[in-house]
């Protein structure tokens, strides 16, 4: 009986670990992000949604169903074939990314989200740029995750009803964490990984190619890196050690720091240089699990504690200009009495 006990000791504690939901703030950021990723894919292409999602769009339905059948896989939009339907799916598409965004029901909208953003992702696979696939990844995640918290469901139901099966929950939300983590990991390993295989990455010559590819560059930017064959050297060793090594050090409490330091410069220069906005912003967006709840609260407190400082400083010049500014108007007074004497 005591090694029952033990092991159902053991496993109660785990259960307590795994419940804990010390990432719920980074869940919910990856929720705001995806969520506005999509809603502002939806709002920027709605006057082409016929000609790339419609039903007389440049991708035929028979050619889509083909497409669909070949990968075994599925789309609201094959359901509904009509003009009508697509029009309808589409609205409803971006009615339900605002809602995920914002975080109005998120049980229901996280699975949604998901649906929706995977049918219209696979009604014209030919406009998407790679950043999709994580996007679609993760939203299956995060179907699983606890998404209350910075949501207007938080807002609204301020008392948490505690049930008989909170502790599934708890688990599934860590777990759901856990495989956000690990398909981060994977992501930039198998990148890494691939990059070293290629002959122009082992050369250190690739960022030179790809800024001089016309698909992908914004004239004028790149011009700068790919002229210095020092910078294309360092740019390009540079983004595959920063891939590589992202799987084994993403997991430190200290250097998770560099590494996210180095997402945001990497997909930032890919924004900039190439021209692939959004794609860096999900890249950057899904690095908001690194980090715990604890530091998103240090993180809040320091930017209310430097944005106090800052509005005491603004206060305290104004009230010292008025103060001179009285002071030569007293002075101004004083010397026309002293004249007039």
């Amino acid at each position: 009986m005591s090694v029952f006990c033990k092991i159902a000791n053991s496993l109660s504690a785990a259960s307590r670990r795994l419940s804990t939901g010390r990432r719920q703030f980074g869940v919910a950021v990856m929720r705001i992000v995806l969520g506005s990723v999509m809603t502002v894919l939806y709002g920027i292409h709605f006057s082409q949604r016929h000609f790339l999602w419609g039903a007389d769009a440049v991708l035929t339905h028979a050619d889509n169903s083909a497409i669909l059948a070949a990968r075994r896989t599925w789309s609201l939009y094959a359901v509904f074939p009509s003009a009508f339907g697509a029009e309808c799916l589409y609205w409803l598409g971006l009615i339900v990314a605002l809602m995920f965004a914002a975080g109005l029901f998120t049980r229901v909208t996280s699975i949604l989200f998901f649906v929706f953003t995977w049918s219209l992702y696979l009604r014209n696979p030919y406009v998407l740029n790679g950043g999709d696939n994580l996007l679609v990844i993760l939203g299956i995640y995060l179907i699983f995750a606890d998404l209350g918290a910075l949501s207007l469901d938080h807002g609204l139901v301020r008392k948490r009803h505690e049930g008989s099966f909170s502790w599934l929950s708890g688990m599934l939300h860590n777990f759901a964490v856990a495989a956000c983590l690990l398909q981060l990991g994977i992501v930039y390993f198998e990148a890494g990984f691939y990059k070293i295989q290629g002959h122009v990455w082992s050369d250190g010559t690739a960022i030179y190619y790809i800024l001089r590819s016309n698909g992908f560059a914004l004239p004028g930017w790149g011009d700068y890196i790919w002229r210095s064959a020092g910078l294309v050297t360092i740019c390009t060793y540079g983004t595959i050690l920063f891939e590589i090594t992202h799987a084994f050090l993403m997991w430190h409490r200290r250097l998770k720091y560099v590494i996210f330091s180095g997402a945001v410069l990497l997909h930032a220069g890919i924004g900039l240089l190439m021209g692939l906005v959004w794609f860096s912003v999900t890249m950057i967006g899904a690095h908001a699990i690194l980090f715990d709840d604890d530091e998103y609260i240090r993180l809040h407190n320091w930017l209310r504690a430097a944005w106090r400082q800052i509005v005491a400083a603004f206060r305290g010049s104004l009230g010292a200009g008025a103060r001179s500014h009285d002071a030569e108007a007293a002075a101004g007074e004083a010397a026309m009495i002293e004249s007039a004497g």
